[in-house]
């Protein structure tokens, strides 16, 4: 009887097809990442697009004037204020939490709603409230907060009884911009503050608002792929990367001359604009 010869791989053919998997793996991880975080960033820029519904919602109905970004619930209690999310939120029913606790931002996960971004990450934020530069991020930072409005046309109503009675501002009618398809309406944001100004240079103080603007925003702006997602005045939603590294070595801000900048004023030819004035008003 003839001898059946068995067959198998030598120790070469095995090594061999290892390093072809390995190679592969090598090869198509990167891209199923990108393919991820493409989902997220398309899911962001939903989640903004359905915001910005609501707030033009609301809008109709009182008489084309864009909701205040934050405002007190008695003339004289700075203690408990009711942010823009809160207040448009029925347009949508997007579920925004109840608590500022976020109803879970423990290890039990978080509540996701149309108002929690998924690349919100808490220790990515290094700023401080008062833009002072940190290792780690404010105990204050909540994901419901991940998107912020831009409060030179969303005001805010501070009681004249408030120290920082400075930043009472009224919010702007559909019919007072002139640049609705340039000029922001909301952007992405560490998390701990409803509003800013957009304004992202260092010296901001210097500019009429505080260092805090660019330290909510500028945490944001870079949250996907290096870029973020912006709300636009007529309702759009767009892309735009951040400028350079986002941050200096010192952890201060780039400042952006291209793409969306803090003054229409300053630099014309940008794609996108914070503060809407070409006067230099």
């Amino acid at each position: 009887m003839r001898k059946r010869r068995q067959s198998g791989f030598t120790l070469i053919e095995l090594l061999v097809v290892i390093a072809i998997i390995a190679i592969l793996a090598a090869i198509l991880f990167p891209v199923f990442a990108q393919a991820r975080e493409k989902a997220r960033q398309i899911t962001c820029a939903s989640n903004e697009k359905q915001a910005g519904l609501a707030i033009f919602q609301y809008a109709q109905d009182y008489d084309e004037t864009l909701p205040l970004a934050n405002y007190a619930q008695h003339p004289t209690d700075t203690s408990g204020f009711v942010n823009w999310q809160y207040e448009v939120d029925p347009y949508i029913k997007g579920g925004y939490p109840i608590s500022n606790s976020d109803l879970g931002t423990g290890s039990g996960g978080l509540r996701k709603s149309v108002w929690f971004c998924p690349d919100w990450d808490r220790t990515n934020d290094l700023f401080y409230n008062d833009g002072t530069p940190s290792g780690t991020a404010p105990s204050t930072a909540t994901p419901s907060k991940s998107y912020i409005a831009n409060e030179n046309y969303m005001g805010a109503y501070v009681p004249p009884t408030a120290p920082n009675v400075n930043y009472a501002k009224p919010s702007a009618t559909l019919a007072q911009i002139k640049t609705p398809a340039q000029t922001v309406l909301t952007a992405e944001s560490r998390g701990n503050n409803v509003q800013c100004a957009g304004n992202d240079t260092p010296t901001a103080a210097a500019l009429g608002t505080t260092a805090s603007d660019w330290g909510h925003y500028v945490s944001g702006r870079a949250r996907h792929a290096g870029g973020s997602n912006y709300l636009f005045q007529d309702g759009h939603v767009k892309w735009f990367r951040a400028p350079g590294n986002n941050r200096n070595a010192d952890l201060s801000p780039v400042l952006s001359t291209t793409g969306i900048v803090y003054s229409q004023a300053s630099y014309p030819n940008a794609a996108g604009w914070w503060l809407e004035d070409p006067n230099g008003a």
